[in-house]
């Protein structure tokens, strides 16, 4: 059996409607990436989660910070040997 397209709509309004009433509609978060668009529901200890998944957002922004950190590191060290 297919579905019409406004029934497919109705489905997901239906589904929209009883996720932004139920009582854990204050842990919905968007993700940190500024790549990604995605909403998840936060449950971990303190509700400070930041990203939507590991994969790929997780592994893309902790990437990130480390060569961000290497760089400013090897910036230190030769800012240091030329005195």
């Amino acid at each position: 059996m297919e579905a019409t397209v406004e029934q497919a709509l109705a489905y997901v309004a239906r589904d929209v409607v009883g996720a932004l009433s139920c009582a854990d509609v204050f842990l919905f978060k968007e993700c940190g990436n500024p790549e990604c668009s995605q909403i998840h529901i936060d449950r971990s200890r303190g509700a400070r989660r930041e990203l939507c998944a590991m994969d790929p957002c997780g592994n893309k922004m902790k990437a990130a910070a480390y060569r961000a950190r290497k760089r400013t590191s090897a910036q230190r060290t030769v800012a240091g040997h030329s005195r």
